[in-house]
């Protein structure tokens, strides 16, 4: 009899995926503030999006860092001119903030 060895994950485990998804995701953000100083928004706002949904992931829709993305975004869509677009970024963001304080 094979016995599985795999042992349950512990909440341990769980903080430290945690901490290790919000480290990939802090490093998107000054990835994508590197490309607004190098003039590539595409590359910019990708970034965001991505570390966007790398902090929703780990800490759910209503964190702070979710909503300083929102905001992110929405500066980046206001850059390009898509100004109901960042509207709605800034406002999620607000909601957010306003919610968790």
């Amino acid at each position: 009899v094979q016995q599985d060895t795999e042992m349950a994950p512990t909440p341990q485990d769980a903080e430290s995926e945690t901490q290790a998804s919000a480290n990939v995701a802090s490093t998107m953000i000054r990835m994508g503030s590197l490309c607004y100083k190098l003039n590539n928004v595409e590359e910019e706002l990708l970034m965001y999006q991505n570390a966007k949904r790398v902090y929703t992931r780990a800490f759910g829709e209503n964190h702070e860092y979710v909503a300083g993305t929102y905001k992110n975004i929405g500066m980046v869509l206001a850059e390009r001119g898509e100004y109901e677009e960042a509207m709605r970024h800034f406002e999620k963001a607000r909601q957010i903030y306003l919610m968790i304080h």
